[in-house]
């Protein structure tokens, strides 16, 4: 929700903003956000991101932060995704990655896969779901190697830039015209 709901402050008069997400409670929780907000023009679907229940090329932008690397295929994903976008759509992708300073990646690793599962599990008491997080990031593939899926599926003018020292990075790529 927090995503769409940010395209609708920056766009320019979107006709609609889309958020799909196979969490129900993920999608309540949004819709009350757009409600709070006015009513923000934004439609929550119910769906799988690897087979989107969207039409084909009908979407000028595509936008995902953190979820490709809980995708069970990332390969269906992307084909969905690119399905989704009108020739010349665009494709944004952030997420987690390893970063790139060995001091920084060794430092990286020992907090994710000893302290925060601790310190989360204490908090939530669900430390399984910080061990997973550890463990999604670790199995995402490095930054060239999945610039090249994009390019697999048809994606042209990808790119990517690091963030935060590497700890995450943005994605992009485009349908060809």
């Amino acid at each position: 929700g927090d995503l769409a709901l940010g395209v609708l402050r920056r766009a320019k008069k979107p006709d609609r903003v889309i958020g799909v997400d196979l969490a129900l409670k993920m999608m309540r929780i949004g819709r009350e956000k757009a409600r709070r907000q006015n009513d923000q023009p934004v439609c929550f679907v119910g769906g799988n991101a690897e087979s989107l229940p969207l039409k084909t090329e009908r979407f000028d932008g595509i936008m995902v932060a953190f979820g490709v690397r809980n995708f069970a295929d990332i390969t269906a994903g992307l084909h969905s995704m690119y399905r989704v976008l009108k020739p010349g759509g665009r494709l944004v992708v952030l997420e987690l990655s390893r970063p790139l300073y060995w001091g920084l990646r060794h430092g990286y690793q020992v907090y994710f896969k000893y302290v925060l599962p601790r310190i989360g599990g204490l908090i939530s008491g669900d430390a399984g779901a910080y061990q997973y997080l550890h463990k999604s990031v670790m199995d995402f593939p490095e930054r060239d190697r999945f610039e090249m899926l994009m390019v697999r599926q048809g994606f042209v003018q990808t790119g990517y830039r690091d963030l935060s020292l590497g700890i995450a990075t943005i994605y992009w790529g485009d349908k060809a015209q």
